[in-house]
């Protein structure tokens, strides 16, 4: 009989229908199983790496889950996040700790998450209180003694694993429909804060479109009553926002400003110096014009400096009060001298809240110079927006647009000439002006008390209305993302885009910079579950997925024409989505299909297709909780499945086509999340895993740690193992997380076998470099054998296997079994010198078998060592 080449199983772990299949070219390439192997770029497959100790979670009997974050590819962290807390892992394996508190103080207002410290001792606050006496508030657990680092958080731990987390840059977004967006910020390594976003800008829901119109009680302050012309009301909407708008007609501010103006009196040593006297009259407010007493105060008034800059005098106003005989330096001095006293120009138009456009108009002769000046901050400041300047020469018809950032803007005159003969005319074109209430009670259908956040233009009923898009009524954003310098909410069946670099502004309006905001035209009510995006913007509900894109081609602002499209019906769960090459990788509803979502020529549109059609079977019954994505050497996509065990996709090139390559992870214990993250030359992959140690569940933050291939002292094949290092040591401690554990033992290279740690503390004999940890079982199982003859295939038919060739690497023992029969030992290393480190093999190695006859051969290579087995082919003979 001729020898069957198993060259490659690249093509991974399939499920019992593939197995038995003879029709498909990439068949030859599958395996029936592929646990704790590694699958390489050539369809090679080694062990699996092991994993590091790096501490315990805070609950022992509560899951947690795992978060990246990256601030830099040099400073990257892991955060555990919890029933309700947040804390800190650094990627030396510490935590983020509390060195120093304020000392505790009584009758003092404490909340959740404040550390103090009492008796030389840092205590972290449990629940909310007015402090008493330390020692009773200690007992009745309003404290608990604690130095680690940890943010308090509303997520419980049924909802950690829906939330959806984007890091940004130095901050970290948290989304869920259940709870107010969240925002980590970062100021440094040792300084984390967590709190609700604060919007510059809010996100509102559709207008009303309804006859039902709003009318509030007062423009401003709290206790205010919001009547609805018709029943619209609930005891839900308690903490619900309203936008109301008004429209606002602003007749001209026109000036006539033709009268005579003199310098004012601001010291009277300047009369004889530079003939001041007094103003006269003037159209700006005359009575702020009252001459200045030498010894007398001096409040908001207007003077003109008698220096002339061409044919102009500056003008200025009087900000604070300023007596001559007390404030004055003396010599030859100018008002700008006096900066907490004055400064430059005269108010014509008083401050006014600005939308839209506005128009500045002049006619006639003139000399000076008017400003409109713009405050941002509510008139805290203020800066000089507009300047129009004529020495007899000019006139202005101008209209400037305040859509994109509105603001108060004021008319200030800041210089002028003795002879003034114009007139001057500023508008404030018909504008929405939007201001917005919080209901804070019910009371019927028609009626609630609000609180004033932003005034109100009117009392007056309106029918322009919305409601905040978001919030606890309605539910808030399922999944968030930055894509095009704007930061995009999804949630029900809209979807946002802040004002590009401004994450937290959504002011809508017409200009590129503006926010944009669509609805989706879905076919069923269904929950939001993912965005995702680059140039085009991809999303995922309860039942269908759509896409996002610019008509032009351009980016997705409001002055582009926007397509928002439904795509496809696969429908996904609420697992985070993941870009992956032009690919959207998402999971089905029901947790047990990858689905990738890519564009397809054929039909001009995004479709879904499923990528593990020949592998059904490997995200198990229970589904997919968390995906993560590891990039370098060969890219990983990480399935953590609900039963605890990791499917594991790759692709490479089988058969001259890329290939989805399946494998399946498992540990003594259940994996319960797993991130990935930069690390220093390979990616750093940590997971929390739940085991079961010294018969009592525990839940330990671990990470993978690969080995040198060719030095066996550096091997790392055991799981939850620590390393310790020294010189002859024969007492290994710090072993207390594995309590009562049977564990192995790889010592200088080499495997000494198995030990049961007591007091956190192992004998052995005198080693430098020991490895103690769990062991794992690797196990792969090629396709069913099948040869081709004249006579068509073998697959139906009595094959008995001979001999198997391996081509091994760096490779160590492992053992080979046919079918029921009594595993044999591959020795790929014949003879091992006690006491010394092992050399891995290179080269060929063959096994003889006393098979029996059968249809179906099945083959299994098998290791339950702490030790390296790969494999890069494989020859069957046959009887």
């Amino acid at each position: 009989m001729p020898d069957e080449v198993l060259v490659s199983i690249g093509a991974g772990e399939v499920d019992e229908a593939t197995s038995r299949s003879t029709d498909l070219e990439i068949w030859r390439h599958t395996a029936r199983e592929v646990k704790n192997f590694e699958i390489g770029i050539n369809g090679d497959y080694e062990s699996a790496p092991g994993t590091e100790y790096i501490g315990e979670a805070k609950y022992s009997n509560k899951k947690c889950r795992i978060q990246e974050f990256g601030f830099s590819v040099s400073e990257t962290f892991f955060l555990e996040i919890g029933d309700q807390y947040i804390r800190v892992w650094k990627t030396d394996k510490t935590q983020l700790t509390v060195t120093s508190a304020t000392a505790w103080a009584t009758s003092t207002s404490y909340v959740v998450g404040n550390y103090v410290t009492e008796s030389a001792v840092i205590y972290y606050c449990l629940e909310a209180h007015t402090s008493g006496t330390f020692a009773t508030d200690l007992a009745a657990n309003k404290w608990v003694a604690q130095t680690i680092f940890e943010m308090p958080t509303s997520y419980l731990e049924a909802d950690l694993f829906e939330l959806d987390i984007k890091p940004i840059k130095n901050i970290i977004y948290i989304t869920h429909d259940e709870y107010p967006e969240s925002l980590i910020k970062r100021y440094s390594t040792e300084d984390w804060r967590i709190e609700e976003v604060s919007y510059t800008n809010r996100l509102w829901g559709a207008l009303n479109t309804t006859s039902t119109t709003l009318a509030a009680s007062a423009t401003t302050g709290s206790g205010v009553t919001l009547t609805a012309s018709d029943d619209l009301f609930d005891a839900t909407y308690v903490n619900s926002i309203f936008q109301l708008v008004h429209q606002r007609n602003e007749s001209p501010n026109t000036l006539n400003c033709d009268h005579l103006y003199r310098p004012h009196l601001y010291d009277t040593s300047k009369i004889a110096q530079d003939g001041w006297t007094d103003l006269v009259t003037s159209p700006l407010n005359a009575t702020d014009y009252t001459a200045i007493a030498s010894a007398s105060p001096v409040t908001f008034v207007h003077c003109l400096d008698n220096t002339i800059v061409g044919n102009l005098r500056p003008l200025y106003r009087c900000i604070s009060d300023y007596t001559f005989s007390t404030d004055y330096v003396g010599g030859d001095d100018s008002p700008l001298d006096y900066p907490s006293n004055f400064t430059l120009g005269a108010i014509a138009v008083e401050q006014i809240q600005v939308d839209g456009t506005w128009q500045f108009v002049t006619d006639g002769s003139w000399s000076g110079e008017w400003v409109v000046e713009k405050s941002i901050d509510g008139g805290s400041t203020w800066f000089s927006h507009e300047t129009f300047t004529s020495d007899n020469t000019d006139n202005f018809s101008y209209t400037g647009d305040e859509s994109a950032i509105p603001g108060l803007l004021r008319l200030v005159l800041t210089k002028a000439f003795t002879n003034y003969t114009t007139f001057v005319k500023f508008t404030i074109n018909t504008q929405n002006i939007y201001g917005n209430v919080t209901v804070t009670g019910y009371t019927n259908a028609t009626t609630v008390t609000v609180t004033v956040n932003k005034d109100l233009n009117s009392t007056d009923a309106t029918a322009i209305w919305q409601e905040e898009a978001f919030n606890e009524r309605q539910g808030y954003a399922t999944s968030t993302e930055v894509s095009e310098s704007r930061r995009w909410v999804f949630g029900r069946d809209l979807v946002a885009g802040s004002k590009i670099e401004d994450y937290d502004n959504f002011q809508e309006g017409s200009t590129a910079a503006h926010a944009v905001k669509y609805f989706l035209s879905t076919s069923t009510q269904n929950k939001a579950k993912w965005i995702k995006g680059e140039n085009r913007l991809h999303l995922g509900s309860e039942a269908e997925e759509f896409t996002i894109f610019a008509l032009d081609n351009g980016i997705i602002s409001p002055e582009n024409d926007v397509s928002v499209r439904r795509q496809d019906s696969s429908g996904s769960n609420h697992i985070k989505a993941v870009l992956v090459g032009a690919s959207v990788i998402f999971v089905s509803r029901n947790g047990c299909r990858v689905m990738r979502y890519s564009f397809n020529i054929q039909v001009e549109k995004y479709v879904s297709s499923w990528i593990n059609t020949t592998s059904k079977d490997i995200l198990g019954s229970s589904g997919v909780t968390q995906i993560a994505v590891q990039r370098d050497n060969i890219p990983r996509l990480y399935f953590v499945r609900g039963d605890g065990e990791i499917a594991v996709m790759t692709q490479i090139n089988v058969a001259g086509r890329p290939t989805n390559s399946w494998y399946r992870l498992t540990t003594d214990g259940s994996v319960e999340s797993l991130a990935v993250n930069y690390g220093t030359g390979a990616d750093e992959v940590w997971m929390s895993v739940k085991r079961n140690i010294n018969g009592a569940d525990v839940r330990y933050i671990e990470r993978v740690r690969r080995s040198t291939a060719t030095d066996s002292t550096d091997w790392w094949y055991l799981d939850c193992a620590k390393l310790t290092t020294g010189s002859d040591l024969t007492s290994i401690t710090g072993l207390s997380h594995l309590e009562g554990e049977t564990v192995n033992v790889w010592a200088d290279g080499k495997n000494i076998g198995q030990k049961t740690v007591s007091s956190g503390a192992i004998t052995i004999e005198a080693s430098d470099k020991i490895l103690v940890g769990l062991k794992k079982e690797q196990r792969m199982s090629p396709r069913y054998l099948d040869y081709l003859t004249n006579r068509g295939t073998t697959r139906t038919g009595t094959k008995n296997v001979e001999t198997i060739h391996f081509n091994l690497q760096n490779s160590s023992n492992f053992k080979v079994k046919i079918g029921d029969n009594e595993p044999k030992e591959v020795k790929a290393l014949e003879e091992i010198t006690p006491g010394e480190a092992i050399t891995p093999f290179n080269g060929s190695k063959t096994v003889y078998l006393e098979g029996n006859p059968s249809k179906d051969i099945n083959i299994q290579i098998q290791n339950d060592e702490p030790t390296r087995v790969k494999v890069n082919s494989m020859t069957v003979n046959y009887k």
